[in-house]
């Protein structure tokens, strides 16, 4: 890749007008990280100080249950980005994040983003997309979950992640949806047909 900041800059130009020296500086401040997978990146209610911007590769957020099981709360794929929720917990993280392949990470700490907001006159702007963006994934996850039935919720998580099927386990899909295995892949079978089925307990 000739610009590794390529992916970053392009989505940080959406929200904010840098000039190359901006951007140059921004950069600096930033890392480069290969993980492979099952690497974790994040730990839950452990330190985080970093955004991380995903170039290649698909990550999974889980946190555990009262009866220390885990449970998957989302995915995030190529040219999106995570931070364990700790952004908005003094730092400390709320979920961990787990890499289901092998990926390539750009580390954005937060002194990066309070750089953007003290230094640029619009970085106001760029915070509170950060903010907005992963607190509505969070809030969608849980209405979703009490307002969707499970077909319609399989159906958005396929429009999402379209080839989500073909990179992550279908245990840990199904995980996610809070059915069993079993009735993940009726699920599957019968996702063309638009079909309804009465929901299971996870076995």
């Amino acid at each position: 890749m000739a610009n590794i900041f390529l992916n970053l800059n392009a989505y940080l130009l959406k929200y904010i007008d840098f000039t190359n020296e901006e951007l140059t500086k921004f950069n600096s401040l930033c890392s480069i990280n290969n993980y492979k997978r099952k690497d974790v990146i994040i730990k839950y209610n452990e330190k985080n100080t970093s955004m991380f911007f995903i170039l290649e590769g698909i990550i999974r957020s889980f946190v555990m249950t009262p009866e220390d099981n885990e449970k998957t709360i989302n995915f995030r794929i190529e040219n999106t980005t995570f931070t364990g929720f700790s952004f908005y917990n003094n730092y400390i993280a709320k979920s961990s994040v787990v890499c289901m392949e092998d990926c390539i990470i750009i580390e954005i700490p937060f002194v990066a983003i309070d750089y953007i907001f003290n230094v640029l006159k619009k970085g106001e702007k760029l915070e509170r997309f950060i903010h907005e963006v992963h607190v509505k994934e969070l809030m969608n996850y849980i209405i979703d979950s009490h307002t969707k039935d499970v077909f319609e919720r399989y159906n958005d998580l396929n429009n999402n992640y379209p080839s989500i099927n073909q990179r992550i386990p279908q245990h840990i899909l199904a995980n996610y949806l809070g059915v069993s295995q079993e009735y993940f892949s009726r699920l599957k079978k019968k996702s063309l047909r638009g079909s309804n089925i009465a929901v299971s307990p996870i076995s």
